[in-house]
């Protein structure tokens, strides 16, 4: 009965995994990343938005 308790939750939660679970940034990337988050964001307003892409 366990061994099918097991199976059981092991169908249901594997699709909900992370694939990428294990495995590791490239150092490029990761300090891409950092620099990206680090830096002080420019809030542009809606309508200067508009002006642009519109």
């Amino acid at each position: 009965m366990e061994d099918l308790e097991n199976l059981i939750e092991e169908v249901i939660i594997e699709p909900l995994d992370d694939p990428d679970g294990g495995l590791q940034l490239r150092e490029e990337f990761e300090n891409e990343l950092d620099r990206r988050l680090n830096k002080q964001s420019k809030i542009i307003p809606h309508a200067e938005v508009m002006k642009i892409f519109a």
